[in-house]
């Protein structure tokens, strides 16, 4: 069985699942995985080179958010080919693999993720793990998240219950609250996200929504930014006219975190991104239940250093 990996949530998972060895290419943008992992197989990733040889539809070339080469990968003639499909795409699977069969070969079969909620990821990994021979690895990955997840809340749960959270995954410039799982993960936990339950989705907001939710528990992640990149913009937000009237501002409730490594992504790495947002919700040391130094309290005293 030769497979092709195009999204790196997926790659991650199939290597979770035992089965990184039949991985023959992969796209290697925001990996979440260890390269050694695949180091049989080819990177596919053009990122800003173009793409040499065949020119692709519009469809297929959004089964990847970077540039593939297409020529090397129907080279590779793979039996089975894993991608995260655009929601603007969603009903036109047929269509696009058949086009993908023309390029790759009638072997090939194209199967589409793209999980939002947290009983999509669970439907995930245990459908994967039939896919590729794991049906074992797939539920006991969903097992797992599902225990990690109720046992803290369990625990942890008088530091938990019916906390506000605002969760930030924009800039402070174009504040947004994160939906999906992440709004799934805090309601499991007994916490009120400030997100729509019923949108599901993420959410654009301004500082007087923030300010009118009057949240206990901030929590900073801008995707794509690292810890410290997070932990900087506290220079951008302590500027904001209406900061200091935020009910966790006040408390010292404002934790920073990954964007970068955690929480964005639907594969095995949300087991670890789930303990760091219940220390931060529950109030917790960074290395208590998550990893040492994987996010940030901002103390009342140190927001309040340029007053005293």
């Amino acid at each position: 069985m030769r497979i092709v990996s195009l999204s790196p949530f997926i790659t991650e998972t199939l290597i979770h699942l035992g089965v990184g060895d039949r991985i023959t290419g992969y796209c290697a943008e925001n990996v979440l995985f260890d390269a050694q992992a695949v180091s049989g197989a080819i990177d596919l990733s053009l990122g800003s080179k173009s793409a040499p040889g065949a020119s692709p539809s519009y469809r297929l070339r959004c089964l990847s958010e970077v540039g593939l080469d297409w020529g090397t990968l129907s080279k590779l003639k793979p039996d089975l080919i894993f991608a995260s499909l655009p929601d603007r795409l969603k009903g036109q699977e047929h269509e696009i693999s058949q086009e993908l069969k023309e390029l790759v070969g009638e072997q090939a079969r194209l199967l589409c993720f793209n999980p939002r909620t947290l009983n999509e990821i669970y439907d995930f990994n245990e459908t994967l793990g039939r896919v590729v021979g794991a049906s074992a690895a797939g539920l006991s990955l969903s097992h797992r998240l599902k225990a990690q997840v109720m046992d803290l809340a369990d625990n942890f749960y008088e530091r938990l219950r019916n906390k506000k959270v605002t969760f930030l995954s924009g800039t402070a410039d174009n504040p947004t609250v994160a939906g999906y799982w992440i709004a799934d993960l805090l309601t499991t936990i007994s916490a009120k996200p400030q997100v729509s339950l019923e949108k599901r989705g993420d959410e654009k907001i301004s500082w007087s929504d923030i300010v009118q939710f009057s949240p206990d528990v901030m929590v900073i992640a801008q995707k794509g930014a690292s810890l410290a990149q997070s932990i900087n913009s506290f220079q951008f937000y302590e500027k904001l006219a209406q900061w200091e009237k935020i009910a966790a501002v006040k408390r010292g409730a404002v934790f920073f975190s990954d964007g970068d490594r955690h929480f964005y992504s639907p594969g095995p790495s949300l087991i670890e991104s789930a303990t760091i947002l219940i220390s931060c919700v529950a109030g917790l040391d960074s290395g208590y239940i998550a990893p040492r130094d994987s996010f940030y309290r901002l103390r009342w005293l140190e927001m309040m250093r340029h007053k005293i």
